[in-house]
């Protein structure tokens, strides 16, 4: 019966509030999902998934009671709803019932044979039951399933461990680290297995390098050493232990030693590749003595790469092996043109992965079609999720881009998703997420055919730099999430803002460089909230200036050590505030030496120089508000901290580099019409610094402006108007 006042084809009042609820439950606004599904079952009181995403939603707020009340609802009109069941073993596990939940799991299993997450739960509450057996039958069931799942490979080993089988828990161990390096608890139970086993050195020495792999991908890398000169003992005829200690070795600046252990592996079999790339990409470091030493270390990389692609020649290079790992990454934090060295890169990259397309375009003829009169645009990154570039720039293209026009979507590389990944998927047209092979991506990417690709970073990702060296669609672009020329063939445009590029800039890029309005973007706000901080609590004197330098330890250049002492010395009781962030043995070497740096200057680096742990950002946000200002890294500015920082109130200096990448603190600045705190030079960087610290009331005035001015940095659509016309000129051509 129709009811009037209604569309008779819209979906009934009760579903469309139900389907609001369930994006508020992606984006984890819980009260607000609550309120929705409460609304719903006012009108529909036996809707099942209602009811289960209400117990979900109590659950989560840890009001177990009222979890229960519509759980049980639940069953009542689903008895065997899988997911109703398991949520109530897990108020069972809540309220300590192992038993009962052991038989909601099971029914669970029961209903959905494909429920990872209920093998994992019913293998945990066995084994605490001390029902061994059965926990290790069910373990064996879900491998069967889930061959690939990490935590059950985890969990047998845990089993086989309880019955002192340890040859087979360090296999299953291995297994589960292969699959997932970061899975901590299996690196944790793998290194005090390996100790004192009674295995074949070769068995051994592969467990320390599978341990040294999930080290080194934490950025463990004095842990990642140890393992590897482990395995390198037992087996020192196996050449890629020889490439993986040397691969650590390079990241804890000892490049003698990291090109000794390269060339063994190398001696050991010529055709390593791997070693060979790490070999030529030998003379980057994050930290090099001296501007004369970082052009020394170019002029080696370029011959390095050169002696690699003459030794290529008629190979078939696999570059899925090595494209992406040990890069020149670091030469875009020293102030130098990085073109001539990221041009041969890239070229090497490209060629290395011709393979993966074997000459053939990448679109199958099956691939689907975007709608009439609209353009498909994929955005390929892995910074999906709480991160500098996805709040910098890919979320203002969701936000703005008219999908009259366009149909724009994600292919999330991230393994990491959070709240942000959840309002993506809720604002793209398409969104691809993995974990997927590159093949698979490739694939995918294929599948979906876009006229465009948009790599925000290139350079900051294996994966992302693969995919990029393929030309997958008719226009490839990159811009300034990673702020350096990708040096890739296949990349067509480079997009930057005007205010960011010096007028010669053209030179410095092998993409045509395109400078969008202002500054090529359309932020869309990080500051939400920030906590109070307790600075007694975190080792800093509220009565004495607070300097933030908040940078990665490698945007610190030696060559500027002397700016911060300069700063320190002229500024009676200034507290220079650094931050441990990965890889934290950078963090080490910066912190030592700056020590050395102080003490050469005649300052006391305990009194001076304060490193703290990373901290989470309301908690960060808050320390920016109680700090007096805030130093840019010179060389690579660091466009987060900026924004963050003016958003927090607080002043901000920043000494204008040559490069996009050193004037991106800068550009803020030029858009916000406050050039008096951009110094030119470092001289001048110091002497502003002193005089800002050494004036309240100019502070104050900085603030004041900072909070009246800074509506223009946000939802700026000039810069994506002009994008959309760019891509719509470059689809006529």
């Amino acid at each position: 019966m129709r009811v009037y006042g209604e569309d008779a084809g819209a979906p009934p009042a009760w579903q469309a509030l139900k389907e609001r609820g369930d994006a508020h439950l992606r984006l984890g606004e819980l009260q607000e999902a609550e309120r929705c599904y409460r609304l719903v079952l006012e009108s529909q009181p036996l809707d099942r998934n209602t009811l289960v995403n209400l117990g979900f939603v109590l659950k989560e707020l840890a009001r177990f009671p009222e979890s229960v009340e519509f759980i049980e609802r639940a069953l009542r009109v689903v008895p065997d709803d899988a997911d109703a069941h398991y949520l109530r073993a897990g108020l069972h596990q809540a309220g300590g019932n192992l038993a009962a939940s052991v038989v909601h799991l099971e029914r669970a299993l029961a209903a959905r044979p494909e429920f990872e997450h209920a093998y994992r739960e019913i293998v945990v509450a066995l084994f605490r039951l001390g029902r061994v057996a059965e926990a290790a039958r069910w373990c064996d069931r879900g491998l069967e399933r889930f061959p690939g799942s990490a935590e059950l490979h985890f969990y047998r080993s845990n089993l086989y461990r309880h019955a002192n089988a340890t040859g087979a828990a360090i296999a299953s161990a291995r297994t589960a680290l292969q699959l997932r390096p970061g899975l901590l608890a299996a690196r944790s139970s793998l290194s005090d297995l390996l100790p004192g086993a009674s295995l074949p050195a070769a068995e051994l020495a592969a467990g320390y390098a599978d341990l040294g792999l999930a080290y080194l991908w934490s950025s463990e890398f004095v842990a990642a050493q140890g393992a590897f000169e482990r395995a390198v003992a037992l087996a020192p005829e196996v050449a890629d232990y020889h490439y993986q200690l040397g691969t650590v070795l390079r990241y804890q600046q000892g490049p003698e030693a990291a090109a000794a252990s390269f060339d063994r592996a190398i001696a050991l079999d010529p055709g390593h590749a791997r070693a060979r790339w790490a070999r030529a990409l030998m003379s980057v470091t994050p930290f090099p003595e001296s501007p004369a030493a970082a052009q020394r270390a170019r002029d080696e990389v370029i011959a390095g790469l050169e002696e690699f692609s003459r030794w290529s020649l008629g190979r078939d290079l696999q570059g899925e092996q090595f494209v992406g790992l040990n890069s020149p990454f670091y030469l875009s934090y020293q102030e130098q043109d990085n073109r001539p060295v990221f041009e041969r890169y890239g070229a090497l990259c490209t060629r290395a992965m011709a393979y993966v397309l074997d000459g053939k375009g990448a679109a199958s003829p099956q691939a689907a079609a975007p709608a009439a009169g609209r353009m498909r645009i994929g955005v390929v990154s892995k910074d999906v999720r709480e991160h500098s570039v996805w709040f910098a720039l890919i979320k203002g293209w969701l936000a703005h881009c008219e999908r009259e026009r366009f149909e724009i979507g994600i292919f999330s590389l991230t393994a990491m998703p959070d709240g942000e990944t959840e309002w993506a998927k809720s604002h793209a047209d398409f969104f691809i997420e993995g974990p997927k092979s590159l093949h698979q991506w490739v694939e995918s990417i294929a599948a979906l055919r876009p006229a465009v690709l948009i790599y925000p970073a290139i350079g900051m990702d294996p994966t992302t730099l693969q995919l990029a060296s393929l030309r997958l669609a008719a226009t490839q672009i990159t811009t300034w999430g990673h702020p350096e020329t990708s040096g890739l063939p296949t990349i067509d445009l480079y997009l930057s803002g005007e205010k960011f590029e010096p007028v010669d800039s053209q030179q410095f890029y092998t993409e045509r460089l395109v400078a969008l309005p202002n500054l090529g973007n359309s932020y869309q706000g990080r500051v939400q909230h920030a906590d109070e901080p307790d600075l007694g609590a975190l080792g800093i004197d509220a009565a004495r200036p607070i300097l933030i330098c908040a940078g990665t330890a490698f945007k610190y250049q030696t060559e500027y050590d002397r700016v911060l002492t300069q700063i320190a010395g002229q500024v009676e009781g200034s507290q220079l505030i650094f931050f441990r962030q990965r890889p934290e043995s950078l963090s080490d070497l910066l912190r030592a030496r700056l020590e050395r740096a102080f003490v050469r200057a005649g300052l006391d680096p305990a009194r001076h120089v304060r490193f703290l742990p990373t901290l989470p950002l309301p908690a960060f946000h808050g320390l920016l508000s109680r700090a007096h200002i805030a130093l840019d890294t010179i060389g690579f500015s660091g466009y987060n901290v900026a924004i963050q920082a003016i958003e927090s109130g607080l002043p901000l200096i920043t000494r204008e580099g040559r490069f996009l990448r050193g004037r991106l603190a800068s550009g803020i600045l030029r858009q916000l019409g406050m050039t008096e705190l951009i110094a030119p030079t470092s001289d001048e960087y110091v002497t502003l610094a002193v005089k800002l610290l050494a004036d309240p009331q100019w502070q104050r005035r900085v603030r004041r402006e900072f909070a009246q001015r800074r509506a223009v940095l946000y939802d700026d659509v000039a810069a994506i108007r002009h994008l959309e016309a760019l891509l719509e000129e470059q689809a006529r051509r």
